[in-house]
């Protein structure tokens, strides 16, 4: 939808996109069940072409999702070419990072995310 905003408002083109990623949750630690997975169904027909088993692996009742294989599909179909990411597990890097899902606040902490246009 971005992509779409960029070029309909500003005539970005997605080949000159530069898309960012920052710290996130990674699969090793982003978990779902079963009845939220089919949320995650589309992406496995592109994880097997890349040659892997899926976005989801399974242990036991729990599905690890890649969130951020799914986000770098979903540039790709767009049309965005340069991807920069940040490698970091905020789950893992607990003296680092907030994690909604490690640390289970009554209040919330946030993230924020944004767009910037550079002519």
């Amino acid at each position: 939808k971005m992509v779409k905003a960029f070029g309909g408002h500003f005539g970005s083109l997605p080949k000159d996109l530069l898309l960012g990623i920052g710290p996130g949750i990674q699969k090793c630690h982003f978990v779902v069940r079963e009845d939220v997975l089919g949320q995650f169904r589309e992406y496995t027909d592109l994880a097997q072409e890349r040659g892997y088993a899926s976005f989801a692996a399974r242990k036991g009742d729990e599905y690890f999702v890649d969130l951020r294989a799914i986000l770098l599909r979903q540039a790709e179909e767009a049309g965005i070419k340069k991807v920069e990411a940040v490698p970091d597990c905020t789950y893992c890097l607990a003296d680092k990072y907030f994690s909604y899902r490690r640390d289970k606040p009554a209040i919330p902490e946030v993230m924020v995310a944004y767009c910037m246009l550079r002519s």
